[in-house]
């Protein structure tokens, strides 16, 4: 007797939903993401207005963060101890800009870019000695030729073994780039061009 082309469609859709899935930790330079997971995130939420927002909504048990934005989207974030609201640092970013911290080590990563340009700058800084650790210009999605132009910023996560994550997004394809947070050099490269560029 033959299943109708539903319950074998349930079947399959039920193995793939239980079936292992892969951490950061253990994927590879080769391929760090297939393209079809890399379409997932880069319709997820967090490449649209305010990403800046859901940094500062993560909770940071020694450092404080505050924000305030111009009507062009141009951000400034302040960075204060806890403990007793003194000043650390402070640095400019955009709305679609992002920044995470190891809490711990008191460091701080963000990026900084150009809204009309490609290219992404991730910057480290050590905010219990209150200086700038490194500086580094990702590699993203390399050279891209182009009179009109949209760069979307990047999301920035942890790694299981401590890297550093970044998924940007740019007008002309998607990228996915592990930087050494000690470094700032980049491990490991994955990019889609859109459009054959």
């Amino acid at each position: 007797m033959r299943l109708p082309c539903f319950y074998i469609f349930a079947v399959i859709s039920a193995l793939g939903w239980f079936a292992p899935q892969r951490s950061f930790a253990q994927i590879s330079n080769e391929e760090i993401i297939s393209y079809e997971e890399m379409a997932q995130w880069v319709e997820s939420p967090g490449y649209g207005e305010g990403r800046i927002f859901s940094c500062l909504n993560r909770d940071y048990p020694r450092f404080h963060f505050s924000l305030s934005c111009t009507k062009s989207l141009e951000c400034e974030i302040k960075v204060t101890w806890k403990v007793n609201g003194e000043g650390i640092y402070s640095f400019k970013t955009f709305e679609l800009g992002a920044f995470i911290v190891n809490d711990t080590q008191g460091m701080l990563y963000y990026t900084q870019f150009e809204p009309y340009a490609t290219g992404m700058t991730l910057i480290a800084y050590d905010l219990e000695n209150k200086k700038q650790v490194w500086s580094s210009a990702l590699q993203a999605l390399g050279p891209i030729s182009s009179d009109k132009y949209a760069n979307y910023g990047a999301n920035l996560e942890f790694t299981e073994d401590g890297k550093l994550y970044v998924k940007g997004k740019e007008s002309a394809g998607q990228y996915i780039e592990i930087v050494d947070p000690v470094t700032g050099k980049t491990s490991a490269n994955k990019k889609r061009v859109f459009g054959g560029q």
